[in-house]
């Protein structure tokens, strides 16, 4: 299955506007038969993240360009379609 560089942004309630870490990426990997499976399955992955912290609210998410994520040594977290891995893990 190929992989897709999955990104999603966050807002944190408790942080300023002008706070740089008011709004925040998180980013992994996603392997998934189609872009479409991996973008669904991330979506639901930031969705309940953003559901069990109240200060989080999810923004927007898409998945990178390949060129974005060619060169990664490995550092980027790496989920399976239907996989539920810890918050964790994935680093948010």
């Amino acid at each position: 299955m190929p992989d897709h560089m999955y990104s999603a942004w966050f807002r944190d309630s408790n942080l300023a506007a002008d706070d740089q870490d008011h709004e925040w990426v998180a980013m992994f990997l996603m392997t998934a038969e189609t872009a479409e499976r991996a973008h669904a399955w991330g979506d639901r992955s930031a969705m309940q993240f953003a559901a069990r912290r109240t200060n989080e609210t999810f923004i927007r998410s898409y998945l990178e360009d390949p060129t974005v994520y060619q060169h990664c040594s490995g550092d980027v977290p790496q989920v399976q379609d239907g996989e539920d891995v810890s918050d964790y893990y994935i680093g948010w």
